[in-house]
């Protein structure tokens, strides 16, 4: 310390104008950090319950559920495979009249026979019945591809029966016309067509199958951004009790699908502009595209790359640190070897800014550095508490913690009832017609019987009439 004393006396002398002012700015630096730390205790908070959602809350909540509702899902089980067993005949009856133009009663006991017959049947018997009921399946297939399409967009809606989907021609299908049209429609009208009381969330369900179907995911987030909260509501409280997944949590593999498929065409038009002349195409795994970027940045960029390496490298994360921060190490860590390869350095200096930030290294920043991070801190727990929120709309969210299962538990027997009680109603439905249609059958059976007896006794008289004309011109 006196050396040091000595040579800044030194340097005073040497420079008697100049004044020389010694500023400690770590209090100021602490009371900057204090806002920060305030937002780094709500991220901790929120990745503790997610981290915690993924390694217990949904492994107990299974086990749970398949303990307490084993009989209820055996019994809905055999109601979805009876309902599915009668749907596929009923498919197949109408099938086999639209195809032969008659009546389906006049078919009913025909297939009911042929049912009875592929029990006993011989080998070459079964294929030639399984061939049958595959034309019969995918001309049903069809049909049912046509009434949707009439439903949907009007009788004129142009739907060609060889569509396929292939990769090379995804949107061959003509319900891609169907999105170019409300593509080019403007957010006014179609929120109008959204806000519909009666046919909106009819519309909002049919736009995100056609959607799917097409795989255009720009414009199913159109239409969800442009929905009512009423719609998205009710649609992911429906996808809730029919999956027990999260349609939130869907829509942001959606963005994030959106966002890559953005990033990367824009790749491919750079790699277009600089000219491939290879005709062929590797099959294995692609590389990351290299980035050029100019000897400074490099330099900077590796420079980074070191000073972060010996802050959250792997094995210092293996040292006496806790739990949450070697949880955010890893995390970072990963975030750190995809900005590296991708030679992204603005994320990089992202990364190092904040870094420092969480680990209270205060001096390597500056005040406006401080800001910045601090900026992009809310911006960080803003992402997680919207994926937090979504991942509470499930049923397992929070469940290692809960005291009493009572009122989840009457709410999924609830949502089990209401969804056997459905399909049981379309069972019923089925029932009653297949009956009216047997009964149907037997009615009209005498009279097909009678009708065929006339018809033999017309010909046996036609016959008769040949035989005597035959033989009166012998005799003659």
């Amino acid at each position: 310390m006196g050396r040091k004393y000595r040579a800044l006396k030194e340097a005073l002398k040497l420079n008697p104008v100049r004044s020389l002012v010694w500023v400690d700015d770590t209090m100021l630096r602490l009371k900057v950090y204090q806002q920060a730390e305030l937002i780094i205790k709500k991220i901790e908070k929120l990745e503790k319950k997610i981290a915690n959602f993924y390694s217990q809350d949904q492994l107990m909540y299974q086990n749970w559920f398949d303990l307490t509702f084993r009989a209820q899902i055996s019994d809905q089980e055999s109601l979805q495979q009876r309902l599915k067993k009668l749907s596929r005949f009923h498919n197949r009856l109408l099938a086999w009249a639209e195809k032969e133009g008659c009546e389906a009663y006049e078919v009913y006991q025909r297939l009911v026979d042929m049912e009875a017959k592929l029990l006993i049947c011989t080998e070459n018997e079964r294929e030639q019945i399984e061939n049958f009921y595959l034309e019969l399946d995918q001309f049903a297939e069809i049909k049912m591809k046509e009434e949707f399409a009439d439903d949907m967009f009007g009788s004129d809606f142009p739907f060609d029966e060889e569509d396929d989907y292939e990769e090379q021609d995804l949107y061959s299908d003509k319900e891609y016309q169907r999105i170019q049209e409300v593509k080019n429609w403007d957010d006014q009208k179609i929120k109008k067509a959204l806000t519909n009381k009666e046919s909106g969330y009819e519309f909002l369900q049919e736009a995100f199958y056609i959607g799917t179907k097409c795989s255009n995911l720009k414009f199913i987030l159109r239409i969800w951004d442009l929905a009512p909260k009423a719609f998205q509501t009710k649609m992911a409280k429906q996808f809730l009790s029919d999956t027990g997944a999260s349609f939130y949590s869907m829509i942001d593999d959606f963005r994030q699908a959106a966002d890559e498929m953005h990033d990367s065409q824009r790749e491919d038009v750079d790699g277009d502009e600089e000219g491939d002349d290879s005709h062929f195409s590797y099959a294995g795994p692609k590389k990351a595209k290299s980035v050029s970027l100019h000897a400074e940045d490099e330099k900077r960029l590796k420079l980074l790359y070191r000073q972060l390496a010996r802050k959250i490298h792997p094995d210092i994360q293996n040292l006496n640190i806790e739990d949450n921060s070697q949880s955010w190490m890893k995390s970072t860590w990963e975030r750190l070897q995809k900005a590296y390869q991708e030679k992204n350095l603005t994320e990089m200096e992202k990364i190092y800014g904040l870094t420092l930030l969480r680990l209270k290294d205060l001096q390597g920043l500056s005040f406006l550095e401080m800001n910045q991070c601090q900026d992009w801190l809310l911006e960080d727990f803003k992402n997680i508490e919207k994926h937090s929120k979504h991942l509470a709309h499930l049923p397992a969210w929070g469940f290692s913690t809960k005291k009493n299962y009572d009122s989840l538990s009457k709410k999924i027997k609830k949502e089990i009832q209401t969804a056997s009680f459905t399909v049981e109603e379309q069972i019923e439905e089925l029932s009653e017609f297949h009956d009216f249609l047997k009964r149907m059958s037997k009615t009209a059976r005498p009279h097909q019987k009678k009708k065929q007896n006339r018809k033999k006794k017309k010909h046996k008289k036609h016959l008769k009439s040949q035989k005597d004309e035959r033989q009166r011109s012998f005799f003659d």
